[in-house]
């Protein structure tokens, strides 16, 4: 009775193991190659120039990621190198981006600054009820109206 639960278990984790292995780097052509060997080349020579202690860079085409790649150290203390994998602080980095990007769409027409973010984006979090927000004061991470009222 016990071998055939442990088969079952083994054949259960092989099988998990084949399902979230590593997918294949993808083969690019010569040229897309070349560019982006030049372009790690570059931005090594401009992270040594600007004294930038490491970064990392991802890059993807056609919703597909070509190229992964860290540079320097994530920590200058330790000296831990810089991998794909680092996890890199960015502030309120995203931010600037995000709002970049509906100002571009606001722009396009497709959306206005004053429609609730539900009418894009439907996930939810639990705090602070941004999505209850038109997307400019979301945006600008102004206090809900209603709780100047509690003050």
């Amino acid at each position: 009775m016990k071998r055939p639960i442990l088969l079952i278990l083994v054949l259960l984790i092989v099988i998990l193991l084949l399902d979230y292995s590593v997918p294949a780097t993808p083969t690019l052509a010569p040229e897309l190659q070349q560019r982006l060997d030049l372009l790690v080349e570059q931005l090594e020579q401009q992270r040594q120039t600007l004294h930038v202690p490491g970064m990392a860079i991802a890059v993807v085409k056609d919703d597909e990621l070509i190229l992964t790649h860290g540079f320097g150290v994530a920590s200058v203390e330790t000296e831990t190198p810089v991998t794909p994998e680092t996890i890199f602080a960015i502030g309120s980095s995203t931010k600037a981006f995000t709002s970049t990007l509906v100002g571009m769409l606001v722009d396009e027409g497709k959306m206005d600054w004053d429609d609730p973010v539900t009418e894009y984006y439907t996930a939810r979090c639990t705090f602070p009820p941004y999505w209850l927000y038109p997307y400019e004061p979301a945006l600008c991470q102004r206090p809900n109206p209603s709780r100047r009222s509690l003050a």
